[in-house]
């Protein structure tokens, strides 16, 4: 004679909860690269970035923040007014990694000559007009040793008097743009017999 089968439970009793156990959330990743490591005041820069396991992606120049978006891929043209540091910061949940890219500006001389045309007096102050790009300091000199430094910003102008002390004199305008360090002098020295720019950048 067959046995009757028996269930796992009897009728009317509730069956036992399953255990849930609760998987870790991965931790996300972000690569961050540019077209290029160093461009000229006014120059732009693509950006492009991929990540994996984000729920949110934030594309920052130094502290702005410039993109926030929830695409794992994507691409942000910028002109960087100076030099600094881009950072991708990708999140999910209570995680979170971050990329950094530093980027640097080579300052641009837009304007340097003095305010009077023809042959400049000897010992006395001469106003120099001066305008620049992408620099946090300039420093205007001459070749006999006179030397002015002026704090900027992203783009500046003025005019900073400075004394002729022998002829002729080549006036030398030194824009330094970063905390990436100097760059070299831009090629904008001229002779003031002259009064005009070289056609060809100075080495």
């Amino acid at each position: 004679m067959a046995r009757p089968r028996t269930c796992c439970s009897r009728r009317g009793e509730a069956e036992a909860p399953k255990a849930l156990r609760a998987l870790p959330s991965k931790q996300p990743a972000g690569t961050l690269v540019a077209s290029a490591e160093k461009v000229s005041w006014g120059e732009s820069v693509e950006l492009r970035w991929t990540t994996e396991h984000a729920e949110k992606i934030r594309l920052y120049r130094d502290d702005e923040l410039l993109v926030q978006t929830e695409q794992p891929e994507g691409v942000h043209e910028d002109v960087p007014p100076l030099s600094g540091t881009y950072r991708l910061v990708v999140l999910r949940k209570e995680k979170q990694s971050e990329s950094t890219l530093p980027i640097r500006v080579q300052p641009v001389v837009l304007r340097f000559e003095p305010e009077r045309a023809g042959p400049l007096p000897l010992g006395k102050p001469e106003p120099i007009t001066w305008e620049v790009g992408g620099a946090r300091e300039v420093e205007l000199g001459t070749s006999a040793g006179e030397k002015v430094v002026v704090e900027v910003e992203p783009r500046a102008s003025g005019t900073t008097p400075l004394v002729v002390r022998m002829a002729p004199s080549i006036w030398r305008p030194a824009a330094a743009s970063s905390a990436l360090g100097r760059p070299p002098r831009p090629p904008s020295s001229f002779r003031r017999s002259s009064g005009r720019l070289p056609s060809t950048p100075r080495s």
